[in-house]
């Protein structure tokens, strides 16, 4: 009996580790490009609607004469009653979310937690403070964002207390941690934490908080995808920013004094006057306890990270991009360059 020519199947070249994933690529570009224009609307709408009631209120009135306490509630009442809604609608109808599994975390975890995103944030704020420091001696004017600390030494009170510690940290961390992980975790989680911390910096638009919230951010990001549940970022958050703006706006009158204050303890000391030093550390003692409890924080948040540094793992991902195509296949996009751009602007209106 004559034998059948059966056709053979053509033999596959086997598939290298460091090409595993190369049919990804596509699919995971259009994923980032779409989280990150998510990312542009909230930005870019929340300035654009800014300006707009600015332009509509300047026709009835001067907006100068408008109180410290209503700007804040205008700005942050348009992010979580008009802004945040709307992007969070445009995700849920044209994004696709894969959410990470729930798992619980204790007020201990919290703590420890807590302890280790003040040490982020002091690293970042210290690798800022150097940054501004070239940056200002290679550019020759003084690049230090310094709204923050107007606003915390200043009289908005009660209603900036509210909007610093309630309102961003409710409306970034469903944002920048929930919406934008949901969207990209597929493509990896480790990409998807960068992503997070990266576009969560350069949305604060000046390099004074962009080390330290780039920082937070990516540490945020973790817990949300070990945890799944974005309540837990929202506690931390809050957290962060009352010891950070809600502290010392108690201390302002402390803080207000502060360099007369050092300059004069640092005259006591050259004359090695001993009273005098313990009179000055004693009419701002408030501040003393305060700082030393931060460092406190920041030394136990350290020694923790390094104690547990072996629990940073990442799973590997549903649908995997080749390593060397990973920040390629994040960063060029349309989504990303708008996002991009809309940043620069914010940079250099801050910078100005």
């Amino acid at each position: 009996m004559a034998e059948q020519n059966i056709p053979k199947k053509p033999v596959q070249p086997p598939v290298s580790p460091q090409n595993a994933g190369e049919e990804n690529i596509p699919e995971a570009r259009r994923a980032y490009s779409k989280a990150c224009l998510f990312m542009f609307l909230f930005g870019a709408g929340w300035i654009l609607l800014i300006n707009a009631v600015w332009l509509m209120l300047g026709k009835v009135f001067s907006v100068k004469s408008i109180s410290e306490s209503v700007q804040y509630a205008i700005i942050y009442g348009i992010q979580i009653g008009i802004n945040l809604p709307l992007t969070l609608w445009l995700a849920h109808k044209f994004g696709s979310a894969f959410k990470p599994a729930e798992h619980k975390m204790n007020a201990g975890k919290i703590i420890l937690a807590f302890f280790c995103c003040e040490t982020l944030g002091v690293a970042g704020n210290i690798v800022g403070t150097f940054f501004n420091a070239f940056l200002t001696r290679l550019l020759g004017f003084d690049t230090t964002f310094t709204a923050l600390q107007e606003s915390v030494l200043g009289d908005a009170g009660i209603m900036f207390m509210l909007c610093a510690v309630l309102i961003a940290p409710i409306t970034e961390e469903l944002m920048f941690r929930k919406v934008l992980i949901d969207q990209t975790r597929k493509y990896g989680d480790g990409s998807a934490i960068l992503l997070s911390g990266l576009l969560f910096g350069l949305m604060h638009g000046n390099f004074t908080q962009f080390f330290y919230t780039f920082a937070l951010g990516c540490f945020l990001a973790f817990i949300y995808v070990r945890t799944g549940r974005v309540r837990y970022t929202i506690t931390l958050h809050v957290m962060v920013n009352s010891l950070g703006t809600l502290v010392p706006i108690f201390l302002k009158d402390y803080l207000r004094d502060l360099q007369s204050w050092s300059e004069r303890l640092s005259e006591a000391a050259d004359r090695t006057d001993v009273f005098t030093m313990l009179t000055l550390m004693k009419q701002n003692l408030p501040l003393i306890i305060y700082g030393i409890c931060i460092w406190a924080i920041v030394i136990t948040g350290l020694v923790l990270l390094i104690v547990f540094r072996k629990n940073f793992h990442i799973p590997p991902p549903e649908k995997p991009v080749p390593r060397g195509k990973r920040m390629t296949t994040m960063c060029i996009n349309l989504g990303f360059l708008l996002f991009a751009l809309f940043s620069a602007y914010r940079f250099a209106v801050l910078m100005a």
